[in-house]
């Protein structure tokens, strides 16, 4: 997986033929609510995705996350934007990775992948689901190249 880093997007756009899919993390922030809770998803989203860069590098482009405030109204058609801006530079899929179950009810153009988190209290256990998130988003990657 290439980031979105200037010297992985210089591949990108070099050899955008070979990658197809673009893998946007959506993440809700909030400062007062669950403070906690949303750093530790965006932790083992952070873990997923570095994981999922190992298996399928050259094939899909990993953007910044989509941040929002778990409030924010209408964040669906801001994110519609992303969508516009990445098919118009000839993705084929776009991956929406999340922690976030109101995605689950948004109708967006891509897949949604949504990628639950038990706090865990073991480095063990952390480490196992992590594992299980890996093995469901490889799923749906392989589900959508078909």
């Amino acid at each position: 997986m290439l980031k979105w880093n200037s010297s992985d997007v210089g591949i990108y756009l070099a050899q955008k033929e070979y990658i197809d899919t673009i893998i946007i993390p959506l993440h809700a922030v909030n400062f007062v609510d669950e403070v906690k809770k949303n750093g530790f998803l965006w932790e083992n989203m952070i873990a997923i995705t570095n994981e999922i860069e190992h298996r399928f590098k050259g094939r899909v482009m990993l953007c910044p996350p989509f941040t929002y405030h778990s409030k924010e109204p209408s964040v669906t058609a801001r994110l519609e934007q992303w969508i516009e801006d990445f098919y118009d530079g000839e993705a084929k899929h776009i991956l929406f990775l999340t922690s976030d179950k109101a995605w689950q009810q948004e109708q967006v153009r891509g897949s949604v992948v949504f990628v639950p988190f038990e706090m865990q209290e073991t480095e063990k256990g952390k480490k196992e689901a992590i594992k299980i998130q890996v093995e469901k988003v490889t799923k749906s990657l392989l589900g959508i190249w078909k």
